[in-house]
């Protein structure tokens, strides 16, 4: 919500990339045009603006506002835009690399990716990080770099991480079993819009009735 108050506050002030942004959305009275948010992603991208070269590089990959998706025009923008040093296109580079789209899946390079992103600030990068250390996707396991990079994540806000988070106190993996710390961040993960946290809290709470109702 943050975010889209923060694009429409720009969209008033005039700003080309705020409104197209809107228009890919239809926030702020902005109709959906995609196909003219697009052509101004290309314009200010052809400019040499690196958030636009990543941007045009977002519709290439998902077909949106262009004429069919391209994943190797995807790949290519990301590339030049993370050269340029943008974090969220080094985040979206990595995933191509993980899952091998418009490049041949490699798992070293895409944690290479997230690892600089994620050093940059990123907390996408960040909480992949942490699931690359968990299962050891182009690195090696280490669930205690896990907790770490998820609650740097989560810190910064990340609703995916703080899930992430809970789950792994909830388990004792890399942690100390803790329900209490597992329940705090589930809840912090829906009040962040975590679509997921109320589901688990309520298996804890049904959980904790049933053992109450047993002890009785």
């Amino acid at each position: 919500m943050r975010g889209q108050t923060m694009i429409e506050a720009a969209a008033v002030l005039g700003s080309p990339m705020g409104i197209a942004k809107c228009k890919i959305h239809g926030w702020g009275g902005y109709g959906v045009n995609r196909k003219e948010a697009a052509a101004t992603f290309s314009r200010l991208a052809s400019a040499g603006y690196v958030p636009s070269i990543n941007l045009i590089g977002w519709c290439y990959h998902f077909g949106v506002g262009v004429k069919r998706a391209d994943v190797e025009k995807a790949v290519a923008c990301y590339t030049r835009a993370s050269q340029c040093g943008s974090t969220v296109a080094m985040n979206n580079l990595a995933n191509c690399y993980l899952q091998g789209l418009g490049v041949k899946k490699n798992l070293a390079k895409a944690f290479e990716y997230f690892s600089e992103s994620a050093e940059g600030g990123d907390s996408d990068s960040m909480n992949s990080l942490g699931l690359a250390r968990y299962y050891g996707l182009g690195c090696t396991r280490d669930l205690a770099l896990t907790i770490e990079w998820y609650t740097r994540a989560a810190k910064q806000g990340n609703d995916t991480s703080m899930f992430n988070l809970a789950l792994c106190y909830l388990k004792g993996e890399g942690v100390a079993p803790d329900e209490g710390t597992a329940m705090a961040w589930l809840r912090r993960a829906k009040e962040a819009g975590n679509v997921h946290a109320q589901a688990s809290m309520d298996v804890i709470e049904t959980r904790k009735s049933r053992n109450r109702r047993l002890s009785l």
